[in-house]
């Protein structure tokens, strides 16, 4: 029974471990869709290049710069084609930009607003380049139809936002009157080589607007990629692209917004705050190109709101705020209801929040998010030391009486009913519970559990420095914390009872290997946490056996 407690420890340790790890990782199941239809049918689920023809590359695009943003918006449907964050770069030290939006030909991921039946008509627009300093800017493009239908679309620019503010208006200018629908969609398409072998990629392995694939690899770590929504009536949730995949998404909400979700960023549309009921439909395909040589995935994601009807004379006038940037809560908390939810802390969503927002004020102290860790790591073990205290009082009285165990053991060695009897007269005796030191830890689990989530999903970790580590987000280049941590788990071994059991010892001997193993392909945030929370407890429990020898 003594030994019980410390083995408990390790395998609520190594199950918090493989937890997280099935949460995050990618596994290539290797389900294709349900049908594979010809996408080139879908013209919804494609760039639109029959209206475009005749624009050429260098006048067919508007490009806004800001200080936050590169845009590009193409006068075929004036939809946003691509937006590029200036202060967030591909890899560690490149020059090479993240595109959240893109009109990469074979990855496109584009966002649109306005009224249905003007996605091919060919817009206008005074200039096809606007910079921005210190002042909001408004853009507006037009294009007038056959049918005497204009439509305007203006685009408000911050220069200290991700955000984009949309205005689409309708008048008609004909002689009958005209119906529309005010829209918002989100699409991306994802196009490979195809393997017949393999078949149809696997749903979960997209990602919108990127080329590659989530790494196969065991050790992989990521967090939410799909579409989200929320409304009163649905709060928030989460969609994946396998369920899309399955069974399209076709519901109605008010006070709602759609988003495509992936790690570390996201797009989303956010009608202005009415009463209107929004359609939100959501479809996936999956399937061949003409020629079969490529596999295509595409994803269609829109909000549509009610029938307007708009006679001759008169104009209907919607506004929407696409924000395509970083998941940050102050940036996303002001903007809708809910849509800060979409950074993924899990189920313990609450504790995380605290715990990052603890973290974020040492960093307005210690501006390097590697030492802000081992603060907010020391801190959460000040607050837990009382608990601490009692394992460690547990640990002391075991170790005491454990060279009386041992000569139990050997005592009754053939009589095993005798020898647990002895064994817990003795703990009555001594007044020790075997199990007294488990319920502080375990209590500590939530908290231990909603910090992985922070480390993991924070963008401010990303490509965040700490001594020789380059990027907190990845792992440690040359193995040095997953090394200590390793050897931080041996000493607390040596610190504590040897386990009587051989089978046992041998476990405890082996768990310091494989955790270092574990750890050695985590993020160097993770590992830091966890080596500065081994020390701290190593350093807890020698204070308490120097100031409590006697016990």
């Amino acid at each position: 029974m003594n030994n019980f407690r410390r083995l408990l420890l390790y395998v609520v340790l190594i199950f918090v471990s493989v937890n997280l790890y099935t949460n995050w990782v990618h596994r290539n199941d290797n389900i294709p869709a349900k049908s594979t239809p010809d996408v080139s049918l879908l013209p919804e689920m494609k760039l639109s290049t029959n209206s475009g023809g005749a624009l050429s590359d260098k006048h067919r695009y508007v490009r806004v710069d800001t200080p936050k943003m590169e845009v590009l918006i193409d006068k075929v449907g004036a939809r946003i084609v691509n937006a590029r964050l200036k202060d967030y770069s591909l890899l560690v030290g490149s020059d090479q930009l993240v595109d959240v939006l893109t009109n990469d030909p074979a990855n496109p991921f584009v966002a649109s607003a306005g009224f249905s039946g003007d996605s091919d008509l060919v817009f206008t627009s005074s200039s096809n380049y606007y910079e921005l300093s210190d002042k909001a800017t408004r853009i507006t493009l037009s294009s007038i139809s056959s049918q005497g239908i204009l439509h305007e679309k203006s685009f408000v620019f911050s220069p200290s936002a991700y955000t984009i503010k949309t205005e689409s208006t309708i008048k008609n200018k004909g002689t009958h009157p005209w119906t529309a629908n005010f829209y918002m969609n989100l699409m991306a398409k994802k196009t490979m080589a195809f393997n017949e072998k393999e078949g149809l990629p696997d749903p979960s392995s997209f990602i919108a607007g990127e080329a590659k694939s989530l790494s196969s690899s065991m050790f992989t770590f990521n967090t939410f990629t799909g579409a989200a929504y929320y409304s009163n009536d649905h709060s928030y949730e989460k969609i994946p692209y396998k369920s899309i995949a399955s069974e399209p998404v076709n519901l109605q909400a008010k006070k709602s917004w759609i988003a495509i979700q992936k790690r570390y960023f996201i797009t989303t549309w956010i009608p202005k705050d009415d009463n209107n009921t929004y359609q939100i439909n959501g479809t996936w395909v999956s399937g061949l190109s003409n020629e079969r040589k490529d596999a295509v995935q595409a994803f269609n994601y829109s909000m549509i709101g009610p029938q307007n009807v708009i006679q001759p004379g008169d104009k209907a006038h919607y506004s929407a705020t696409l924000y395509a940037g970083p998941e940050i809560t102050k940036n996303l908390s002001g903007l809708a209801s809910g849509l800060d939810k979409t950074i993924d802390y899990g189920f313990l969503w609450m504790i995380s929040s605290f715990l990052f927002t603890l973290l974020e004020w040492i960093y307005r102290y210690i501006p390097n998010w590697g030492w802000s860790i081992v603060i907010l790591t020391f801190l959460i073990k000040i607050v837990f030391y009382k608990f601490s205290e009692s394992s460690y009082r547990s640990l002391a009285k075991m170790k005491k009486i454990n060279p009386r165990i041992q000569a139990i053991q050997e005592n009754y060695k053939d009589d095993a009913s005798a020898k647990n009897q002895a064994i817990m007269e003795l703990y009555k005796k001594e007044k020790v519970n075997p199990l007294g030191g488990c319920l502080p830890m375990l209590l500590q689990i939530p908290f231990f559990i909603a910090l992985y989530y922070v480390l993991i999903e924070a963008i401010q970790l990303r490509h965040a420095p700490f001594l020789w580590v380059v990027d907190l987000a990845a792992k440690d280049p040359y193995y040095i914390l997953p090394v200590l941590m390793g050897a931080s788990f041996l000493l607390q071994q040596r610190m504590s009872p040897a386990p009587q059991d051989p089978v046992q010892a041998n476990m405890m001997l082996a768990l310091p290997v494989v955790f270092t193993a574990l750890f050695s392909q985590f993020p160097a945030g993770l590992v830091l946490y966890w080596f500065m929370n081994n020390t701290f407890s190593i350093l807890q429990q020698w204070l308490f056996l120097t100031m409590h020898p006697d016990e």
